[in-house]
């Protein structure tokens, strides 16, 4: 009797946030539309922050539930009315927000980047902001930084929006309805080529920490386990891996041909997109990719020759064109669909044992080495106790092909080893830059669509004016 009281008093234990969470089996998340944190892509949806969120869920077990709102006051407003779990909207820390929420650790660090129209005087500080005609978007620490200057600049004004985001505010740039912006670097670096008449003028302070917010309660499970998932990805690599794939397309453009290559993706590519869409579906292939091997190829144009006579948009060598079909390698849709086909075919050719993407980084090389010179590169990777079926290890032995000590030692002999390797890496380059054209390209229609763009200006700010 005397323990049955005792265990009749004892009050239940509280279950944790992340216990209560894991017992409905999803995560509810407050995100913003943007192409930096989520949108719906061409395959679902995608964005820096959402996939980062996404494997968050997956490794807690957990349903990710994305809940969208139309600016960050909104997405805080709901969060603290207990609306969603956690809010990850590229926020950063605020002393408003350490005082009414429970933050992460940084998940990023980006810095403010103040951005003209071209023909505006280029600003080169904040002191050339006043008085000018400058946005930013309302909730971000943007706005807070704009009135601590206020305090030093007394006749610097600017508009806020809650209505728009960052690449509505470049849109209006190149429009001509603003003359400079204030937004996050990356929010730069995503939507910059498709603003050509908005350019970068010079970044502020030290880098800002985006975080994700939850409201605060008496124990600290769900942060913390933010926390340690944080810790992890960057200690795996994954972060950067992620943000390369996001954000990374900006360190290509400073290769020699970058924006040359640009040009070409709007001025040439249109009139083959179909060709390499319907080749690509034959062939299982992502037709971004035959692209990307078309334009190292021949820069997409259908009459290009090379020394060695090989012809057309995918430079087929004779005797490639004849075992594929191909009687006019001229002809684009001959090119393309025999070049799509012969890829197939190389790497059909390859052991199976070899994982993707390594097995379609191996079939390119052998596209422009051939499949013997391809195979004595990866008897030499393995002679020398490294792994024959890993690209990046084949990489580093194939240009041993052009030296005496190593080719005489092979089936084919001598070979221009170090061509494949370039040839591969600039395919992969070309094919992430297309990967990301085409995905921020859709993703910014939508958004500008979304958020009707055709809002008057008057409607979409609020003026902030001057001390007088």
């Amino acid at each position: 009797m005397g323990l049955a009281a005792v265990g009749s008093c004892s009050p239940q234990l509280q279950k944790s946030q992340l216990e209560q969470i894991q017992e409905t089996g999803v995560l509810r998340v407050l995100m913003r539309n943007t192409s930096v944190t989520y949108y719906e892509g061409r395959d679902g949806p995608a964005g820096f922050e959402y996939d980062l969120l996404k494997a968050f869920a997956q490794q807690q077990g957990l349903t990710l539930e994305v809940i969208t709102s139309p600016s960050i006051e909104d997405i805080e407003t709901r969060l603290s009315k207990g609306q969603a779990d956690l809010a990850a909207a590229g926020v950063a820390i605020t002393p408003k927000r350490l005082h009414t929420f429970a933050l992460t650790h940084p998940v990023i660090k980006v810095q403010p980047q103040v951005v003209y129209r071209r023909g505006a005087s280029v600003p080169k500080d904040v002191a050339d902001l006043a008085g000018q005609n400058l946005a930013v978007v309302a909730g971000t620490k943007h706005a807070d930084l704009l009135r601590k200057w206020q305090e030093t600049y007394k006749n610097l004004t600017w508009k806020e929006t809650r209505e728009l985001e960052a690449s509505d505010l470049l849109q209006r740039i190149q429009a001509g309805e603003l003359d400079y912006a204030i937004i996050n670097i990356h929010e730069w670096v995503a939507n910059r080529w498709f603003f050509p008449q908005v350019a970068a003028a010079f970044t502020l302070q030290e880098p800002m920490s985006l975080v994700w917010m939850s409201l605060p309660h008496a124990e600290t499970s769900l942060i913390d386990a933010l926390n340690t998932f944080l810790a992890q990805q960057r200690q795996n690599g994954h972060l950067n891996t992620l943000y390369e794939h996001y954000f990374g397309h900006e360190r290509y453009f400073g290769y020699v041909g970058a924006q040359y290559f640009l040009k070409h993706v709007e001025g040439r590519l249109p009139e083959y997109l179909h060709l390499f869409q319907a080749a690509a579906q034959k062939y299982d292939f992502d037709w971004l990719l035959l692209a990307a091997v078309a334009y190292q190829e021949s820069h997409w144009r259908p009459d290009a020759v090379s020394p060695t006579l090989v012809k057309g948009l995918m430079m087929l060598t004779h005797a490639t064109a004849r075992q594929m079909g191909v009687e006019d390698r001229r002809d684009p849709k001959q090119s393309i669909f025999g070049g799509a086909g012969y890829l197939r075919h190389l790497i059909e050719r390859l052991p199976e044992r070899i994982a993707e993407p390594d097995r379609t980084y191996m079939a390119l090389a052998a596209y422009n080495i051939g499949l013997g010179h391809l195979e004595d590169a990866r008897i030499l990777t393995q002679s020398q106790g490294k792994n024959p079926d890993l690209w990046q290890d084949v990489s580093e032995h194939l240009p041993l092909l052009q030296y005496r000590q190593w080719y005489s030692q092979t089936r084919y002999g001598y070979a221009r080893g170090g061509a494949p390797v370039i040839y591969v890496r600039n395919i992969r380059r070309y094919h992430e830059i297309l990967q990301w054209y085409y995905r921020t390209q859709e993703n910014l229609l939508d958004q500008l669509q979304q958020r009707s763009v055709d809002i008057q200006a008057d409607q979409a700010f609020s003026i902030v004016p001057p001390i007088l």
